[in-house]
């Protein structure tokens, strides 16, 4: 392949894939006492996710029935966590920041 000034470059992959939107939405996010966690409109009808700590620890799992669900963070520690779920073969992670 040779660019525009006529250097020739080899096309190098990068290893990242496309981005997904995931199906998944949580609010509120910084949460504090509760997450509420919806997967709307999709097909599936079960979705297990785990919620993991900064070391990838599953700290909670529960499932998601549709239309949404309630969390309680009782007894999380503020930070930074992991929201991980699987459809199929896909799978999301999602940023979570639990404060006070």
């Amino acid at each position: 392949m040779k660019d525009k000034v006529g250097l020739g470059l080899t096309p190098i992959a990068s290893g990242i894939n496309e981005l997904t939107t995931s199906p998944l939405s949580f609010y509120p996010n910084p949460a504090n006492e509760k997450l509420f966690v919806d997967f709307g409109n999709s097909a599936v009808k079960d979705i297990e996710v785990s919620i993991r700590d900064i070391t990838g620890k599953s700290q909670k799992t529960f499932v998601v029935s549709r239309p949404n669900r309630v969390v309680d963070l009782e007894g999380f520690e503020s930070g930074l966590y992991f929201l991980q779920f699987s459809i199929g073969t896909q799978v999301y992670t999602e940023r979570l920041i639990i404060q006070p």
